[in-house]
């Protein structure tokens, strides 16, 4: 769960880098302007996110009283994940958490479909820039992220 760049940076372990690691941390850093605006778009829509995921995947029958709160911590988990070029980040800080309390309110199907809508609102409601940017990070939640451990 560690960024990519921290974990390229500990496995040199104290040598200087080499020409393709430092190429690596440079491609990092200059994609962080984009990584940022993406986030920034997620942000702005994150209401529209939240309502739209929780009224497709029909999830106010679920008796889930905490569920804007959850997948607004998924959503701010995916735009980390994003910032710091770790996929997994999202599965591991919300996409678990999730699952189990929807298998603990009886619905553990309900997590894909939470996801699953979750995913094509941000594809519907961002711009394609963001939409292409944060796609891996939505993805690496999807299917076995949110079975419960």
């Amino acid at each position: 769960m560690f960024s990519r760049m921290m974990q390229l940076v500990n496995r040199t372990d104290s040598v200087h880098l080499t020409p393709p690691q430092q190429k690596d941390v440079l491609d990092y850093a200059k994609s962080v302007p984009r990584r940022f605006a993406a986030c920034r778009a997620l942000e702005a829509a994150e209401d529209a996110l939240v309502e739209r995921a929780l009224a497709t995947a029909g999830a106010a029958d679920l008796g889930w009283r905490t569920a804007e709160a959850d997948v607004r911590g998924l959503i701010r988990a995916v735009a980390v994940g994003a910032l710091i070029d770790d996929p997994e980040y999202a599965a591991a800080r919300w996409g678990r958490h999730l699952a189990r309390t929807l298998d603990f309110l009886d619905a553990p199907d309900a997590a894909d479909a939470v996801f699953d809508a979750l995913r094509g609102a941000a594809a519907d409601l961002l711009p394609p820039d963001a939409t292409d940017l944060l796609a891996p990070y939505f993805d690496a939640v999807a299917g076995t992220a949110l079975t419960p451990a």
